[in-house]
C-alpha cells in the first residue's frame, strides 16, 4: 500500500510560491523601477519613495493586529485577501500618472505583503514543521531571493526597452496576471491547519535551537527591558537593510554602470540571498540564534564598508558584486530571522503576538528609512552620508544584541528550570 505524501509539503510549496512571486516579483526588485518611473513621469526620488513609506506603514499597522486577524478570519482568508491586494497594487502602478495613485498602490502592496509573506509564512511553517524548523524556514524564505533573481532578468528588459519610456507598465501588467494564477492555486490547495502527528511534542521538551519553546507570558515580557531594546534593534535594521539596497541600485546607475550589468549584479545578489537564507536557516538549527544573528550583522557592516570602493571601473564593479553578496548574507535579518527571533527570545506562549510586533516595527523602520535615504541624495547629490550613518548604526545594533541574547537566555533557563521542578514534583 502506497503511503500518501505528507500534506505539509503541499502547504510549504504554497508558502514558497507566495514568497517567490509576492516578495520576489513585487518587492525584491522595486529598486529597478525607481529611475524608470521617476524619469518617465518627472517625479523626484524623495517624493516617489513616500509610496514605500505608505507601503511599510500599512504593513506595520496590520501586523500590530496580526494575531487578532488570524484568530478571527484564519490564515487562508487573509492570504487570499493579501493576494488580491497584490494584484490591485500592480494594476494601480501600471495605470498611475500621478503620485497619489502610486501611494495607494503602496498601501495595497503593504497589505498584500503583510498577509502573504514574512509574517504569515513565519506563522505557517512552525505550525506544519516541527523538526529542523530553521532549515525549512530558510528554504521557504530563500524562494523570494530566487524570485527576485528571475524577475530582474525578465523585467529589466521590459522596463528599459528603447521603444518606450513606460516599459514599467507592461512589467506590472505581467506580474498582475501571474499573481491571479497563484491566487487560484492557493484557493484550490491551501489547507488551514495541520493534523496532529507523532512529530508534535510539548514545547518544553524541544531542543534549545528549535524556533519555539514554552515561552514567557505577556505580562513578564512587557516588564523586560530587553523586549523594548530588541524592538528598537529590529526597527533600525528595517530602516537600513531594505532601503540601502534601493539606494545602491540607483547609485550604480548614476555611476554610469550599464543597465544590463546592474541587472546582473541584482541577480547575483538575489542568488546569494537565496543561498544565504539556506545557510542561515541551517546555522540556526545547528548553532542557535545568537550565532546566526551575529553572522548576518557582521556581513551587513562589512557590506556597507565595501560600498566606498564601488565605481564604474572593473575593480569598482567587482566591489559592487562583493557588496551584493555581503549584504545578501545580512538580509535574512529582515525575513527568516524575524520569526526565529520572536520564537527564540520569547517562546511559544505569545509567539503570534510577538511576531506581529516584530514585523510591525521592522516595516515601520522601513517606512522611515525609505524617504530619508533618498532625501539625503536630493540634498547632497550623493548617498555617501547615508552609507556612513547606516554602517555605524548596524555596528551599534550588533553590540546591543549581545546584551539581548544574554538577558533572554537567563529568562529561558529560569523557565525551563521551573518546568523541570514541576515535573519532578508530579
Amino acid at each position: 500500500m502506497k503511503r500518501k505524501p505528507d500534506y505539509k509539503w503541499f502547504v510549504i510549496a504554497i508558502c514558497v510560491m507566495m514568497m517567490f512571486f509576492g516578495l520576489g516579483f513585487c518587492s525584491s526588485n522595486k529598486a529597478i523601477y525607481l529611475s524608470a518611473i521617476t524619469d518617465a513621469l518627472g517625479f523626484s526620488r524623495g517624493a516617489y519613495s513616500i509610496g514605500d513609506s505608505f507601503r511599510y506603514l500599512t504593513t506595520a499597522i496590520l501586523n500590530l493586529f496580526f494575531g487578532a486577524l488570524v484568530h478571527r478570519f484564519g490564515t487562508k482568508k487573509l492570504i487570499v485577501a493579501g493576494m488580491i491586494c497584490l494584484v490591485g497594487s500592480c494594476v494601480l502602478a501600471a495605470v498611475a500618472k500621478q503620485l497619489p495613485l502610486f501611494y495607494l498602490s503602496g498601501v495595497l502592496l503593504g497589505a498584500g505583503l503583510s498577509w502573504t509573506t514574512t509574517t504569515m509564512v513565519g506563522l505557517i511553517v512552525p505550525r506544519w514543521v516541527k523538526k529542523n524548523t530553521g532549515t525549512v524556514m530558510g528554504v521557504v524564505f530563500c524562494s523570494n531571493a530566487v524570485g527576485g533573481a528571475v524577475a530582474a532578468q525578465i523585467m529589466t528588459p521590459i522596463i528599459y526597452q528603447e521603444s518606450t519610456a513606460f516599459g514599467y507598465r507592461y512589467s506590472y501588467w505581467l506580474i498582475a496576471a501571474i499573481l491571479v494564477l497563484v491566487t487560484l492555486l492557493i484557493v484550490l490547495f491551501y489547507r488551514e491547519n495541520p493534523p496532529q502527528s507523532t512529530d508534535d511534542q510539548p514545547m518544553a521538551h524541544k531542543k534549545k535551537t528549535t524556533a519555539l519553546w514554552v515561552g514567557l507570558d505577556g505580562h513578564t515580557i512587557r516588564k523586560r527591558p530587553y523586549f523594548y531594546i530588541v524592538l528598537a534593534c529590529v526597527t533600525v535594521v528595517g530602516m537600513i537593510l531594505q532601503n540601502i539596497g534601493s539606494a545602491v541600485v540607483a547609485d550604480l546607475q548614476d555611476m554610469g554602470i550599464a543597465d544590463g550589468m546592474v541587472a546582473t549584479m541584482v541577480s547575483i545578489g538575489s542568488i546569494a540571498l537565496a543561498l544565504a537564507k539556506l545557510v542561515v536557516g541551517r546555522l540556526y538549527d545547528v548553532r542557535g540564534l545568537r550565532t546566526s544573528v551575529n553572522f548576518c550583522m557582521i556581513c551587513g557592516v562589512l557590506g556597507i564598508a565595501v560600498l566606498f570602493f564601488v565605481n564604474n571601473s572593473p575593480f569598482g564593479i567587482a566591489m559592487g558584486i562583493l557588496y551584493k553578496i555581503l549584504i545578501a548574507i545580512a538580509l535574512p535579518m529582515d525575513t527568516i530571522m524575524l520569526p526565529l527571533l520572536a520564537g527564540g527570545l520569547f517562546g511559544d506562549r505569545c509567539y503570534v503576538k510577538i511576531l506581529g510586533y516584530f514585523s510591525a516595527v521592522y516595516v515601520g523602520g522601513c517606512a522611515v528609512g525609505a524617504p530619508l535615504i533618498h532625501w539625503v541624495y536630493d540634498a547632497f547629490g550623493t548617498y555617501m552620508p547615508a552609507y556612513i550613518v547606516a554602517g555605524v548604526l548596524l555596528l551599534v545594533v550588533l553590540c546591543i544584541y549581545q546584551y539581548v541574547f544574554a538577558a533572554a537566555k537567563k529568562d529561558r533557563l529560569a523557565v525551563e528550570e521551573k518546568l523541570k521542578e514541576a515535573e519532578t514534583t508530579v
